[in-house]
């Protein structure tokens, strides 16, 4: 299921984009 992997790579990214956004 390449979509839902690319779903759960999205959200990861999210996560690190935010993490970078708020230090």
């Amino acid at each position: 299921m390449p979509e839902k992997k690319s779903v759960l790579q999205r959200s990861e990214e999210h996560s690190g984009f935010i993490h970078l956004r708020n230090s």
